[in-house]
């Protein structure tokens, strides 16, 4: 049976699109399952999924990945134009690099985590804080743009 429409806020097919094929993966792959529902089918927005798979990119032991997470999900839930800068590039992606088969492999792939992390420099306004320039850091280490965690200031 499927979900009534009133429970979606809006249509978003690239996000459709990425859970349809994270959920034929999880079937078809049984070793890939996990990932798959812990990166996308666990995630109710492309947002909190993109919050998640970053921020496992970038926690460590000083800083982990659910602190890294807070950072994400507060800079993803203020600014609705990096989630539909992160929907545009999986698009392009997805349409224009011959080697990308899927949306799964536009999320996965560094281009994109990569605009993601440019798309996150809006991370805190407030100042520079310690776990932000730590996680600048750790994008650099992570072949990210280290720049692009560093909050703008004004």
């Amino acid at each position: 049976m499927s979900e009534p429409a009133e429970r979606f806020a809006f249509c978003d097919p690239i996000w459709s699109a990425l859970r349809a094929q994270a959920s034929e993966l999880a079937g078809t792959e049984p070793s890939l399952a996990s990932l798959a529902h812990a990166t996308i089918l666990n995630h109710e927005r492309l947002e909190d999924a993109l919050s998640y798979h970053l921020a496992r990119k970038i926690g460590s032991e000083e800083l982990s990945a659910m602190q890294v997470r807070e950072f994400f999900d507060e800079a993803l839930g203020e600014d609705g134009e990096i989630g539909e800068s992160v929907r545009a590039d999986l698009s392009a992606v997805f349409e224009r690099d011959p080697a990308c088969h899927s949306y799964i492999q536009a999320f996965s792939s560094s281009k994109v985590s990569m605009r993601c992390s440019v798309t996150g420099s809006r991370i805190g306004t407030g100042g520079v804080s310690a776990p932000r320039l730590h996680i600048s850091c750790r994008a650099a280490c992570r072949s990210f743009s280290a720049w692009t965690f560093i909050p703008r200031r004004g």
